[in-house]
């Protein structure tokens, strides 16, 4: 035992024998309960710290005022020293020793449990950091902010700081004298014992009051899961004609079968699934325990909260909050989770406060119950998301690589954190040939880093599969990720492939908290991207439908404008002779069958058509000598010609009878031609989504 404990405990019992024998003569019998009970408080403290109060005698050696020994700082190497200015948002080690050097005094110490506590220090500079820097300028203010004129801690590690750090780094900081919490906590509680004997010695001091403990509806129903740290329970504290200062809780636990604190629960079930209890005030810890065999009360299924020091004001509130730490450990949570109820039970003295007479008094209160959830089981929700490319052209290049995006879709871990493994996703296309000769390579990206994986075949199906291991999704986190393609330089005359990227329902791509298998929840698929060096890119100008004569009536017309823009190269749009494209059949119109020459631009949202014509307003020019690779299946004569990189604009009209209302016109085909190496024209044609954006309101 160290010799500033021994003062310590010594001072205490002489106090505390002066002061009872003061007392005892004077006070009512109620004052020699409550000596007595401080005198086993004061045995508690001297057994903690291995003292015998019984033995008052101190040796001279003991009554020397000699300085605290010191010790190294355990897990910082010998002569390092700090040489460089640290701030929120620095990383490395010099971070982590940081941490280490405060961690070693309870004064500055970064937290008691979890990130940053002693033996979890990490090589980040946070707001925990940066807090904990504040108390130690705080601290050695003389020798650290003085000297710069500095009235409040910076919260940054400069010079005079890093002075300061590494003269300490020289003997060390450690004090083994130091009392722990917990003999504070007593000590405190103590020093409230003393405060309110002293008062009721004074019979002209303070009112007596009332104090009465609800339960608020704020907090209900919490589920914690494994390593969480969550508030389940909230109090209230109402005081009536005093102050109330709270000094001590005692924090009764069981499972709430009847809704009255029965302990049902043990002790050591407690224990095997809480790891931390806390009190708080507006969002502050007061008091908090690690909840082990000293700390949880075995007789009365309880955790005690001492040296408190809440105040409540006259006939007025305060609100206090429990806060737990679920355990990691395997502890056979059912599925449906274990209910448990904290509060204070009816003759429990749960609560104690002294009021502004000196009045120390217990009281009785409620209880609320929450669900220990155990480790869930790890659900992994993967969705398209509306950045993901819809159905389109995508062009791609005759002299080089082109990047594709196929799909963007999220992962979202649901009940538990889920460490990625693989992914697989199938890379369908229109042409085996053409996935074989112009994709060999497919993309994940998270907008960060980047996954590669080279296209492998199974049957007739080629699949990505990207290597994710330790890639990790946090509980409740969403992550975005994007699939894409490079597509080698390509032929001209295999243009027109449509391929698209697909995750299946039910793979296994991960693992949760209990090393379950993760699976996919449903499967999604992104939109076919049609591949083409060259393409005509359609935009709607103006449409409109209108009925002929009264509205109601069977006839109508619409009229479609819309611009077309050459990309990649050289665009023909064919016509028949005299602008005009050749009356549709009802059946044309209304079975949408692939067009021939009299429908290369084909209409439907009519019940029959009449006529069918196409004009160019602006930009192109007029081919009447086109070379079709094969006019006998399209029959066209003519083709407006439109350069790379130009547009022109066209409008579309149509005439129908039998006509109802709510009908629109909707562009459906569109044919148009490129030109092959030799000059042929080769047809194409854009259809059903593609181009279902060119379209009139309703009639």
């Amino acid at each position: 035992m160290e010799k500033l404990t021994k003062k310590i405990v010594v001072g205490l019992t002489a106090l505390a024998l002066c002061f009872s024998l003061a007392v005892v003569t004077t006070a009512e019998n109620d004052v020699d309960s409550e000596i007595d009970e401080m005198w086993t408080m004061l045995r508690d403290l001297a057994t903690a710290l291995g003292v015998d109060i019984d033995d008052e005698e101190v040796d001279d050696e003991e009554e020397v005022d000699e300085p605290t020994e010191t010790v190294a700082i355990a897990g910082i190497p010998e002569n390092f020293t700090f040489t460089q200015n640290l701030g929120v948002g620095s990383r490395g080690t010099d971070v982590k020793y940081l941490q280490i050097v405060l961690n070693a005094d309870p004064d500055t110490r970064l937290a008691e449990t979890g990130a940053g506590s002693p033996g979890n220090e990490t090589e980040y500079f946070g707001p925990i950091t940066q807090a904990a820097v504040n108390k130690f300028q705080s601290k050695h203010a003389a020798e650290v902010l003085t000297p710069l004129n500095l009235t409040a801690p910076t919260g940054f590690v400069g010079t005079q700081t890093r002075a300061k750090l590494n003269s300490m780094l020289e003997v060390g900081v450690v004090d083994p004298t130091e009392p722990t919490d917990e003999v504070m906590d007593m000590l405190k509680d103590i020093m409230a014992r003393l405060q309110a004997l002293e008062k009721k010695l004074d019979p002209t001091v303070g009112e007596e009051g009332e104090l009465k403990v609800t339960t608020r509806g704020d907090i209900r129903n919490v589920e914690v899961y494994a390593e969480e740290t969550e508030d389940v329970a909230m109090f209230r504290l109402e005081a009536e004609d005093s102050e109330v200062t709270v000094q001590r809780i005692d924090v009764y636990f069981n499972n709430p079968t009847d809704g009255d604190l029965t302990h049902t629960t043990t002790a050591t079930n407690f224990r095997s699934w809480v790891d931390h209890m806390a009190i708080k005030v507006d969002g502050e810890v007061v008091a908090e325990r690690n909840i082990t065999r000293t700390t949880v009360d075995r007789t009365d299924e309880r955790v005690r909260f001492s040296g408190l020091n809440i105040v409540v004001p006259e006939d007025g509130h305060t609100d206090f909050v429990v806060e737990v730490t679920a355990s990691d450990e395997d502890n056979d949570h059912s599925p449906t989770a274990t209910q448990l109820s904290l509060g204070f039970p009816a003759g429990s003295d749960a609560i104690r406060w002294v009021d502004t007479a000196g009045t120390t008094v217990s009281t009785d209160g409620a209880e609320r119950w929450f669900y220990l959830m155990g480790e869930p089981d790890g659900e992994l929700e993967i969705r398209r998301t509306a950045g993901s490319p819809p159905e389109g052209a995508a062009m791609v290049s005759t002299t080089g690589d082109t990047e594709v995006d196929l799909l963007e879709f999220s992962m979202k871990a649901k009940d538990a954190t889920v460490e990625l493994e693989e992914l697989k996703v199938e890379i369908t296309e229109s042409s085996a040939s053409f996935i074989k000769t112009y994709i060999q390579d497919v993309f994940l990206t998270d907008g960060d880093e980047e996954f590669y994986a080279t296209l492998e075949k199974d049957g007739s199906n080629y699949y990505a599969y990207f290597d994710l291991e330790e890639y990790e999704i946090k509980k409740d986190d969403t992550e975005i990720f994007t699939v894409y393609v490079d597509v080698l330089e390509i032929d001209i005359e295999h243009q027109g492939a449509v391929v698209k990227a697909v995750i299946e329902e039910n793979q296994e791509v991960g693992y949760d908290l209990l090393d379950q298998a993760v699976r996919t929840d449903r499967t999604i698929r992104g939109f076919d991207q049609h591949l083409y060096a060259v393409a005509p890119l359609l935009t709607l100008v103006d449409g409109d439908a209108s009925w002929i004569g009264e509205a109601g009536t069977t006839s109508g017309n619409v009229a479609i404008e819309f611009k077309v823009e050459a990309v990649g190269g050289r665009v023909y749009i064919p016509v028949g002779d005299d602008d005009n494209v050749v009356t549709l059949s009802d059946a044309d119109f209304t079975t949408g069958t692939t067009p021939a020459i009299k429908n290369l631009f084909a209409l439907r949202g009519f019940d029959k058509a009449t006529t069918q014509e196409i004009e160019q307003i602006t930009g192109g020019t007029k081919d009447t000598t086109p070379d079709y690779e094969d006019t006998t299946a399209y029959g066209a004569t003519d083709a407006y010609v439109i350069e790379e990189g130009s547009s022109a604009t066209f409008e579309l009209f149509a005439g129908g009878t039998n006509l109802s209302a709510g009908r629109r016109g909707i562009v459906n085909w569109l044919t148009w031609f490129f030109e092959d190496e030799d000059a042929k024209l080769l047809p194409m044609v854009w259809h059903g989504d593609f181009v279902d954006h060119l379209r009139t309101d309703r009639l």
